[in-house]
C-alpha cells in the first residue's frame, strides 16, 4: 500500500492547485490511501497535529508528498510525525535537501 500525503490548497483555481488536485485523484484511483493536510501550520500549530487523522500503520508503509515545494523546517517535521504514524516518506529529509537545493546538488554534477 502507498500512502500519500497531499496539501489543502487554499488557491484551486491556480494551475498549480489543479494539478496538484488531479495527482491527487489519480493516486485514490489507483488504490492508493490519500490523506490531506494543511497547507501550513498556522491553523494546526504543529506536524502531529496536521497528521492527526491519518491512522497509525502497525506495518510501516511507504508514503509521499505531493504539494508545493516545503521548506527544509516543514519538510522535517512532517517527516517525522509520519514516521511515528508508520509512514515512510521515500525521501529523507537530508535526500529532499540534497535534490532542492542548488548548492547542495550542483557539485554532484560530472564536469567532465
Amino acid at each position: 500500500m502507498l500512502v500519500v500525503l497531499g496539501e489543502e490548497l487554499p488557491h484551486k483555481t491556480s494551475v498549480n492547485a489543479q494539478e496538484t488536485q488531479a495527482i491527487l485523484e489519480a493516486a485514490r484511483l489507483f488504490g492508493c490511501r490519500v490523506y490531506t493536510m494543511p497547507s501550513d501550520f498556522s491553523a494546526c500549530e504543529t506536524a502531529d497535529n496536521a497528521l492527526a487523522y491519518v491512522p497509525d500503520f502497525a506495518v510501516p508503509v511507504l508514503g509521499i508528498w505531493v504539494g508545493y515545494i516545503p521548506t527544509m523546517e516543514r519538510y522535517t517535521a512532517i517527516y517525522e510525525a509520519a514516521f511515528r504514524k508508520g509512514i515512510n516518506l521515500i525521501n529523507s529529509p537530508a535526500q529532499h535537501q540534497l535534490a532542492m537545493e542548488f548548492d547542495h546538488f550542483y557539485p554532484l554534477f560530472n564536469t567532465g
